[in-house]
């Protein structure tokens, strides 16, 4: 039997789901006007697949909008997406608006049409082209999902075309915090890149429902003075997990519910210190931190990392360090250390210095006596890994792992 004819022999059902595993296999929302791929590239082959392809809403309701477009056409190609996306089906759409042209605004105003169904919303572009989508406020019921990747001059008006969302509870900010509005109250899992502390800390502000948050102060970022004592700390009572890279927005929060907390410098910082705004913070908001992952380059830190009484109920913990943590092992080893309910431990490191990379397998398991579930060393180490543990070689990296197979 011929390759084509198994094609031909194969059911409606199995063809569908082969569709829908390439679209979902891509990284990018594909743009409407593209056709040398999927979905409009299947509409081509056969008036079979066209038939199949064409009653798949799923491949239609997630596109890419550039509403800088000059062509006519488009108009005509979005209404298809539309047409075979369904009437009811929720949409996942990304506008690019690094400009507005005439046929773009009408492209926008036809897909504020079917605002009602907008799911997940991304927009990328400049941020002065906001105001266009102010004919959505108001009709926005099943939006749960915003991500606005915008730069450049903000609106000279803020934004409020947002504002009413009743079930939009994730939201994705670049330099907009102070110039959009939004249900705040109602946000589940917030994310914004700011120039500065301050421009943060007025967003938390607003966050009383937040429960996961990832905070970025730009590196050009002046850094903040910490609060005195007596300075009103926010109280986020039912936030859980967060991530930042500037452990300065620390000292500005209460958080009673934190159990897991990144914080991920951008570089290796001797200056920076990152524990004692941590241990302010455990120690403030009477928190059980479980899952601790941290950057840092200073070895005292690491030490005192080991003996911090707040972190006695952790059980996860990931460090980055320029070197070797050895000191931290062996402090947190010994009597001194409180990091007993410890089961997982990850430890990625650039340098060994005074250990050679055949030994820093053996150090970790003669401090820890096979205590931990998982452990896992990555070392950035290149000459001596030449040909003594090829198989462990990958991108100029050492890489152990144990987990409880393996014992």
């Amino acid at each position: 039997m011929s390759l084509p004819t198994c094609i031909e022999d194969l059911p409606p059902e199995v063809i569908s789901q082969v569709f829908v595993h390439l679209l979902n296999g891509s990284e990018h929302l594909p743009f409407i006007q593209t056709f040398v791929h999927a979905p409009w590239l299947l509409m081509h082959v056969c008036s079979r697949w066209r038939y199949i392809a064409g009653s798949l809403p799923c491949l239609w309701n997630s596109f890419t909008v550039n509403l800088g477009t000059t062509a006519l056409s488009r108009g005509e190609v979005l209404d298809a997406y539309i047409g075979y996306s369904g009437t009811t089906k929720p949409l996942t759409i990304q506008f690019v608006m690094n400009r507005v042209s005439p046929v773009g605004d009408c492209l926008l105003r036809r897909l504020m049409r079917e605002s009602r169904r907008w799911k997940n919303i991304t927009v990328v572009g400049k941020s002065r082209f906001l105001p266009h989508f102010q004919l959505v406020r108001g009709n926005l019921p099943n939006l749960e999902l915003l991500r606005l990747n915008v730069g450049g001059k903000p609106p000279s008006m803020r934004c409020d075309a947002f504002e009413i969302a009743p079930v939009l509870s994730e939201v994705y900010l670049q330099d907009l915090a102070h110039h959009i509005v939004l249900p705040w109250a109602q946000l589940k899992r917030f994310f914004a890149e700011e120039d500065e502390v301050e421009q943060h800390v007025s967003a938390l502000n607003r966050l009383e429902d937040v429960q996961t948050c990832t905070l970025r102060v730009r590196p050009c970022a002046v850094p903040s003075p910490p609060p005195d004592d007596s300075f009103p700390r926010i109280i986020l009572p039912h936030l859980t997990s967060m991530t930042v890279n500037d452990p300065n927005v620390l000292h500005f929060l209460n958080l009673p519910s934190l159990v897991d907390i990144t914080i991920s410098q951008s570089s290796f910082d001797s200056e920076s210190r990152i524990l004692s705004p941590l241990k302010k913070l455990l120690r403030r908001s009477e928190c059980h931190l479980e899952r601790l992952s941290v950057r840092s380059s200073s070895q005292e830190e690491w030490e005192s990392l080991a003996t911090m009484s707040q972190l006695s109920g952790l059980r996860e913990l990931d460090i980055t360090s320029r070197a070797f943590p050895s000191m931290f092992l062996e402090v947190l080893s010994s009597d001194k250390g409180v990091l007993s309910p410890l089961e997982s431990i990850k430890i990625r490191a650039v340098y060994l210095h005074e250990l050679n990379p055949r030994h820093a397998r053996e150090f970790v398991d003669k401090r820890m006596e096979g205590a931990l579930r998982m452990m896992e060393i990555v070392l950035g180490y290149d000459a001596v890994l030449e040909g003594e543990w090829p198989w462990w070689r990958q991108e100029n990296t050492l890489r152990w792992r144990r987990d409880a197979t393996s014992y």
